[in-house]
């Protein structure tokens, strides 16, 4: 049962590193869910939204084409299901553990035909857990799966979950854009983002 909750755990602070993988800050800032007048300023809206760990506004970013698919990426609390939501954890509480650094963010020129763009956007990011964060999500989870949350037990499952970070992951991606009410709003398949 400690293994299983471990496991899930992990299953789920991975897929919080993987949504905040799939963006970063810097690269000139940017509103946060705002879509911009031009290709570039949206990017940027974007780096600077998923930064910010507010995926709720990342739909707002979306044409209407993929606006559903992009917020069902992005949702965390969809992503994770019920197993966290089960052990007394929300997806809030497992995004509130992990901490995300980026660097070298390079968000490129806009390369437009008509009403669609692509922009590319580089960066290298690494996502740390807080530790004092993450092991108290450990101990409630390891409570609720009635597991013994002592320190030996939260400390061994702390290494099992810690080992899925401090990796740094580069981000080498070609954003869809599309102009719609006058505004560029991200079109396309963003799964590159998170591989």
């Amino acid at each position: 049962m400690i293994l299983a909750s471990t496991r899930r755990l992990a299953a789920g602070l991975i897929l919080a590193s993987l949504l905040a993988a799939c963006g970063g800050g810097g690269g000139g800032g940017g509103a946060v869910g705002v879509a911009g007048s031009d290709p570039v300023a949206t990017v940027n809206s974007l780096v600077a939204t998923i930064q910010a760990k507010q995926f709720s506004k990342v739909a707002d970013l979306a044409c209407a084409q993929y606006k559903d698919s992009i917020a069902g990426k992005f949702d965390p609390s969809q992503s994770l299901g019920s197993s966290t939501a089960a052990m007394g954890v929300t997806a809030a509480d497992i995004l509130d553990a992990v901490n995300v650094d980026m660097s070298n963010v390079k968000v490129g020129a806009a390369a437009i035909t008509g009403t669609t763009a692509t922009v590319h956007l580089n960066a290298d990011m690494k996502v740390t857990a807080n530790t004092d964060k993450l092991k108290a999500l450990i101990a409630k989870m390891l409570t609720a799966a009635g597991a013994p949350a002592d320190d030996t037990t939260v400390n061994a499952a702390m290494s099992a979950a810690s080992s899925n970070f401090s990796k740094t992951t580069t981000i080498n991606s070609d954003i869809p854009l599309a102009q719609e009410n006058g505004k560029w709003l991200v079109c396309g398949d963003l799964s590159s983002l998170g591989s």
